[in-house]
């Protein structure tokens, strides 16, 4: 990547990590952005506070995918024309492209072709809390399983899954090191346990990837958090597969800090 190219980064997720957060200050600061040099597209976005969900939609053949909000093609005509040296793309549904082979390369190929580099970015938060948190959430989308039994998957299987088309993942190291092989643009990895505890949150950790601390000076970084879920009565059996979980990925935690400086 050289300074004389125009960077794209793509905010890939995870969910529960602050993700419908950062989105609604992307696009509620198109204006502050713009003035730091960072462009907020429009296309491929559903709502005027959403990220660019459609994209990751289209990649990924969802049913959900409409051409009226905006295809990769769309998208590649605005960035290409918007001005600006930097452009910043959020939807946690990127990150499902880890199992559609040819998605993170079609990004690539279709920015580098119009002279932009691509930037990858995930969030990722301890396993326990995620579980958690991810639980909460597939209960507001019909999900009727028992909360034992999410655990028990996520102690089995590594995943768990909605819809059984799209699979979370508590592997992390095998995650990134799986996104690694499908991608030749670099990656970078965040804590958001970490940002949490250093005060900065989700939208400033991101920030800091994409501009210094001297073109934020001006911009006003507040975390409203949105899409938050109410707390969850856990029982002994429950509580007792949380700290299964943290004991399970252990292993897996210190290959991600040795291989990615990256802990929580």
């Amino acid at each position: 990547m050289t300074d004389l190219r125009r960077i794209l980064y793509v905010h890939i997720g995870t969910h529960k990590t602050g993700t419908t957060s950062f989105q609604a200050f992307l696009r509620n600061n198109v204006s502050v952005l713009a003035s730091a040099g960072i462009y907020i597209p429009t296309a491929g976005t559903i709502s005027t506070i959403s990220g660019h969900h459609n994209i990751a939609w289209q990649l990924c053949g969802d049913t959900r995918y409409s051409e009226a909000c905006g295809s990769i093609d769309t998208l590649a005509k605005e960035i290409e024309n918007c001005g600006a040296d930097k452009a910043i793309l959020s939807s946690e549904d990127f990150g499902h492209l880890i199992s559609v082979r040819s998605g993170f390369n079609e990004i690539e190929s279709k920015f580098n072709s119009i002279g932009w580099d691509v930037c990858f970015i995930i969030v990722f938060r301890d396993q326990k809390s995620y579980a958690w948190s991810l639980y909460r959430e597939f209960l507001k989308h019909r999900y009727v399983k028992s909360y034992q039994y999410f655990l028990w998957e996520v102690l089995t299987k590594g995943v768990v899954s909605l819809t059984g088309n799209y699979y979370e993942h508590f592997n992390y190291y095998l995650y990134l090191e799986r996104l690694r092989d499908l991608t030749h643009s670099p990656v970078k990895a965040l804590s958001y346990n970490k940002l949490i505890k250093e005060k900065q949150g989700l939208i400033k950790g991101i920030l800091n990837i994409v501009v210094d601390d001297n073109q934020l000076f001006d911009i006003s970084i507040t975390q409203e958090y949105l899409n938050t879920s109410n707390d969850l009565h856990r029982n002994t059996r429950e509580f007792f597969y949380e700290q299964c979980i943290m004991v399970k990925y252990v292993i897996s935690n210190i290959r991600l800090f040795l291989r990615n400086r990256l802990s929580f």
